[in-house]
């Protein structure tokens, strides 16, 4: 690797002083698409994407092709001209030789290069990866005020696998998308997680729109919510910077989220909000993270002291709040509770997590156990007077 970046038109694509921060581990991802951009502007998403990989047998890279009509396959003994010129393949070549036992790369052009995957066996696990970049808008200011809208419309054509109408103008490496869609297809398989960021967030000069989406027959949420967690410390652990990646949940009814931190198993931080802003739940779980991290005022943790490397993180996505007329509303191990006093309006909430695990609320004993909830949310609520109260519930996920 060293030697082919050494004779790289585009060696800057990869910062090899920035070490990989995702983790080999057992995650069932079977597709990705990632960006062709260098690891300045996304090495989050990659690490993210990869982290709890598992080693492949092989993985199989789709590149973009912007010299030729032609479909090359990358030999690094006799490497075409063109992987010397193209930058889509470099930043992600310390994933493929960290994450694959062997791995394919192709620069895609017109071509639909059938003979792709064909000598597979069937007892191989293997990933496969199309890079592209989506919407360029550089300077002008219009373009960028709607290329996230632009951009997220793009996405959800390519979470269902589909190519976007006039697709060629909406992302680079719209042929190598096409290819990959017609390989996948055959495996029946689902998006669980998307990630969006713009360089813009970076750079002031340019924006251009990277995202990564992961596919996965899989049907549990496991996936989900091992990527959101490890999402969630994004911001914390670069708290100085104001980068921050997105990703888009369309999981139904969610209306807010709650993070909460731990340190070697105790309570290091919870923060949540009810309503996450515009909607957006990925800056949702950023800020909700940071603010765990540094604004929780039962700790105090220094804003000039980043957390330790091993703080780990648990997402709650919350529903809406629904009022309710008695505890027997509730269901234990569903439902959050959120009490509302008057006259002061002052609030205050358990995750239904909490009423389980420190409270030890069951169906059985809930009704016994409320004066000892009721106590605590009031003292929580930094209140020792109230005329009445308004009891609410939201669904935990």
């Amino acid at each position: 690797m060293d030697t082919l970046i050494k004779n790289h038109s585009k060696k800057y694509f990869v910062d090899l002083s920035k070490p990989i921060r995702a983790e080999i581990g057992n995650k069932y991802i079977q597709a990705m698409i990632l960006p062709h951009a260098g690891t300045l502007y996304v090495q989050d998403i990659f690490d993210t994407a990869f982290h709890l990989c598992p080693v492949y047998d092989r993985i199989i890279l789709l590149t973009t092709n912007h010299w030729t009509h032609d479909t090359l396959r990358y030999d690094p003994t006799d490497p075409h001209d063109l992987f010397l010129q193209e930058h889509s393949f470099l930043s992600i070549f310390p994933y493929l030789e960290k994450f694959s036992r062997s791995y394919d790369i192709y620069a895609i052009g017109n071509n639909t290069f059938s003979d792709i995957g064909k000598n597979i066996s069937s007892s191989e696990t293997v990933l496969w990866i199309a890079n592209t970049d989506l919407l360029h808008c550089y300077e002008r200011v219009s373009c960028k005020q709607t290329m996230t809208e632009n951009d997220l419309n793009t996405i959800s054509f390519l979470k269902q696998q589909k190519l976007p109408p006039n697709g060629r103008a909406k992302m680079c490496g719209y042929q190598a998308i096409r290819v990959f869609f017609q390989k996948i297809k055959k495996l029946h398989l689902e998006w669980k997680f998307m990630s969006y960021t713009r360089s813009d967030h970076i750079v002031e000069s340019s924006a251009v729109g990277y995202t990564s989406i992961l596919f996965s027959s899989d049907s549990g949420s496991t996936v989900y919510n091992s990527l959101s967690s490890r999402y969630a410390l994004t911001k914390i652990r670069e708290y100085k910077t104001y980068r921050c990646l997105t990703i888009k949940s369309e999981l139904p009814n969610i209306k807010g989220v709650f993070v909460t931190l731990f340190l070697h198993g105790q309570l290091y931080g919870c923060i949540g909000t009810f309503n996450s802003p515009n909607g957006n739940i990925v800056d949702a779980i950023s800020d909700m993270g940071y603010d765990a991290a540094f604004h929780d005022r039962r700790f105090h943790h220094s804003l000039n002291v980043a957390p330790p490397e091993d703080i780990s993180a648990h997402v709650t996505f919350i529903g809406e709040l629904q009022i309710c007329s008695s505890f027997d509303d509730f269901m234990i191990g569903k439902h959050g509770i959120l009490i509302q006093f008057q006259p002061s309006q002052k609030t205050a909430t358990y995750l239904a997590s909490v009423l389980i695990e420190h409270f030890q609320i069951s169906e059985k004993n809930k009704h016994e156990k409320f004066p000892e909830l009721f106590e605590s949310l009031l003292e929580k609520a930094g209140i020792s007077y109230y005329t009445t109260y308004t009891l609410f519930r939201y669904e935990c996920l």
